[in-house]
């Protein structure tokens, strides 16, 4: 006997759902953004007594410079060699995709979540560390400072570099003292993955003030988020600009205006955005990179746990950062 809770069930029309696109993914941990718990055998990054709070990528470099240690080399190396086999791979000049990323592919991966930092969008002020600076120009005057580092340009496999990769290219540290130049290894990576049939996400995972507080995968420890501070502000003067039929006239680059200086983080972290969508765009129209990458992440758990700040700026701020972006990265591209 059938009850009527069944013929009501019975009664409705199936339901059909569309199938959801599937990819499977992997994370390149500890490439471009360090983290000592995925690097546990660096001795350099277990120095400090407080773990995550004085362990971090920055602490790392801080310590090489203060052991003579030519810190913008090492990490050069460790951006070339990481995918490797060993220390000898040097992902400039490889022509195929190394074995890592072989294996991840037979193994069905099709994605790959690539973490990165501010300061890959910011030009060096320094060379190299100070005190190797200063040593060095003791011992040879008038001559090149820190071994290894520099402008080089992209490798001959960039057969169609653009300004962007090239001027983002130059090896040193930035104003807060994270080394440079990772984005050209960035670049190489991707052009590396369209043969694989492979594509990625580009995820900040930091932004200058920090996008997020008392977490390890920033680079370097932040007491307070300050990222997004002066959001408000920033989106309106925006609204402001654009009603007005004006938008751009104040930069000459069609984006709009940026943040005020009073506001130093956030204009900071528009402009690391900004030279990422710049980057993003000038790859997708190079042959051996265009299509790859899938997605652009602006920002990674930004302001978790900082509720009150989340919800008074990150709406706000992401209304105004997000169409800046598509202007660059327009969603059908």
């Amino acid at each position: 006997m059938t009850t009527g809770r069944n013929r009501r069930r019975r009664s409705r029309p199936e339901r059909r759902r569309r199938p959801m696109p599937y990819e499977s993914g992997a994370n390149l941990g500890g490439w471009l953004v360090q983290e000592n718990w995925l690097l546990p055998n660096v001795l350099l990054f277990r120095l400090g007594p407080a773990d995550i709070r004085d362990n971090q990528e920055w602490d790392y470099i801080q310590r090489m410079c203060q052991r003579g240690i030519d810190a913008v080399g090492s990490m050069r190396r460790h951006w070339a060699s990481y995918l490797g086999e060993d220390d000898s791979y040097d992902l400039l000049t490889a022509s195929e995709p190394p074995p890592m990323l072989r294996r991840l592919r037979s193994a069905g991966v099709t994605r790959l979540r690539i973490p990165v930092g501010y300061w890959a969008f910011e030009p060096p002020v320094l060379p190299g560390c100070v005190g190797q600076l200063q040593a060095d120009a003791s011992e040879s005057p008038g001559q090149p400072t820190v071994p290894g580092v520099g402008a080089p340009s992209p490798p001959p496999v960039f057969s169609s570099a653009g300004p962007v990769l090239r001027s983002l290219s130059s090896a040193g540290l930035t104003s807060d003292g994270f080394v440079t130049g990772s984005a050209l290894y960035l670049a190489a990576l991707l052009r590396l993955l369209q043969p694989l049939g492979m594509r990625c996400v580009i995820d900040m995972h930091s932004l200058p003030g920090g996008s997020v507080k008392h977490m390890g995968y920033t680079g370097r420890y932040f007491d307070e988020a300050r990222a997004f501070d002066g959001a408000r502000a920033w989106y309106e003067a925006s609204r402001n600009v654009s009603s007005s039929g004006t938008t751009g006239a104040k930069t000459g680059n069609g984006l709009g205006p940026g943040p005020s200086k009073a506001h130093p983080f956030l204009k900071r972290t528009v402009a690391a955005l900004d030279t990422l969508a710049a980057l993003v765009a000038e790859l997708d129209a190079a042959p051996e990179t265009a299509g790859v990458v899938a997605a652009v992440a602006p920002w990674n758990e930004a302001l978790f746990m900082d509720n009150v700040k989340a919800a008074e700026e990150l709406p706000v701020f992401t209304l105004a950062m997000v169409p800046r972006i598509r202007k660059r990265l327009p969603e059908d591209r």
